[in-house]
């Protein structure tokens, strides 16, 4: 079984994916640590690489069809994959189930703060317990908050500027591609996994 998981920045894909993943004992594919690696093998920072790729525009699409190549080619071979990318619902129309998580961008800039502040790997563990995470919370400063804010819609217009350029699709608005949205924003990833579990078995009852 091939799933996809997409969302926005800090809607918990990735860690919906680690733990979809986990539980269901399936690889876990992130095309953000693809897009990292073929960074590296051109001797470039993942920004650096962004950067560069902005100035030239025909670089940018020749990377992302690279990129594209990679994750489609990761379908084709492997059987029982989670493939965590926001555009992996448009490369991968065959893929047996298309989740997109969405959440309120407030909240959203919690998280991503919050996984800052700790750290990936122990935020990815904290994050599930309801208490740990208001306490984090309340020490979040309104001034990053409305900053961190102010970042993602930054990151997000030009996203959606380069891939509309690119593929012609919106993986946010053009939601026709998905087979299910969830909005985690008052959600713990464990509920939004449940859910993404619910849909599996009945994918696989049909």
């Amino acid at each position: 079984m091939i799933i996809t998981i997409s969302g926005n920045p800090g809607a918990g894909d990735t860690t919906a994916a680690d733990m979809l993943g986990k539980e269901l004992n399936y690889e876990v594919i992130k095309v953000g640590e693809i897009y990292k690696k073929l960074a590296k093998e051109k001797e470039l920072e993942p920004d650096q690489l962004w950067e560069q790729q902005e100035k030239n525009p025909e670089k940018l699409k020749e990377f992302h069809k690279e990129l594209d190549q990679k994750q489609k080619k990761i379908a084709k071979e492997k059987e029982n994959i989670v493939i965590n990318g926001k555009l992996s619902a448009h490369h991968i129309p065959n893929a047996d189930l298309k989740i997109l998580l969405t959440a309120d961008i407030k909240e959203r800039a919690k998280r991503i703060l919050m996984r800052k502040k700790l750290g990936r790997k122990k935020y990815a563990e904290k994050v599930d317990e309801e208490k740990a995470q208001k306490d984090e919370e309340k020490e979040l400063s309104q001034k990053k908050l409305k900053k961190q804010i102010e970042k993602i819609k930054k990151r997000e217009k030009k996203e959606k500027q380069h891939w509309e350029k690119i593929y012609e699709y919106n993986y946010l608005e053009d939601r026709e591609k998905y087979d299910y949205v969830i909005d985690t924003t008052n959600k713990r990833p464990s509920e939004a996994v449940e859910e993404i579990k619910k849909r599996i078995k009945q994918v696989k009852d049909e």
